[in-house]
């Protein structure tokens, strides 16, 4: 999926250049997350009702756009266009296949 969407923007980059920015543009900002989390998690700090629902907001919506993209690349390549099927099928289709994947939330006992 990774490979797919990024071939569609690469145009002109050697591969040691596309490989350094795949590496890189990604790796800085999720060490920076997860120190910012050990930190936390080290002096115990509570964090509050407001910030821990945004996390939650923020993850939910990483993994939707990236079943959407996910979905979007297979339905191109499988020639599964709204052309062929008519944009509300193709719309129902997808959402339904987004909603098939998501993960449940897990209700605590």
């Amino acid at each position: 999926m990774i490979g797919q969407f990024t071939a569609r923007f690469v145009n002109g980059l050697r591969t040691y250049q596309v490989l350094l920015v795949m590496l890189m543009f990604p790796s800085v900002p999720i060490a920076v997350w997860f120190v910012g989390l050990y930190y936390y998690h080290l002096n115990e700090l509570s964090v509050n009702v407001f910030v821990n629902g945004s996390m939650v907001a923020v993850g939910v919506i990483f993994v939707v756009n990236s079943l959407d993209s996910l979905i979007r690349l297979y339905t191109d390549n499988l020639n599964l266009t709204v052309d062929r099927h008519g944009k509300a099928r193709y719309f129902v289709g997808n959402i339904m296949k987004i909603l098939s994947l998501s993960p449940l939330p897990i209700q605590p006992e």
